[in-house]
């Protein structure tokens, strides 16, 4: 370990090393099988949008899912009695959340920039 310690970038990879093997408490470590095409989607996503991280292109998928569920329980509790959502209902409800988190995410950047 001592020769890993002379230079500085031996150093850091030492400390990167060590951050790597642990986790911040927030995330947690699983194991999935899935279809070769949806890995492959997952890979391209990754790298295209996350810079590789595979980590990143499933936690986003898992909160598209975490959205599409908190939308069914909304329409479900607004629509107790009446009949259920139709597909169309569906898409055009996630088209107005996906506009109006369009809108917000460009107001916090003004914010942001602003300060």
């Amino acid at each position: 370990m001592r020769h890993l310690t002379r230079t500085k970038m031996c150093t850091s990879l030492v400390i990167t090393m060590a951050a790597r093997r642990t986790r911040s408490g927030r995330t947690k470590n699983i194991s999935v099988s899935l279809d070769a095409v949806v890995l492959k989607m997952l890979r391209e996503r990754a790298d295209s949008n996350h810079g590789g991280n595979l980590s990143a292109a499933i936690a986003e998928a898992a909160e598209v899912l975490h959205r599409h569920a908190a939308r069914d329980d909304v329409a479900k509790e607004l629509m107790r009695g009446r009949p259920a959502l139709t597909d169309k209902e569906r898409r055009e409800i996630d088209a107005d959340l996906k506009e109006g988190w369009a809108r917000a995410r460009r107001l916090l950047k003004r914010r942001a920039t602003a300060a």
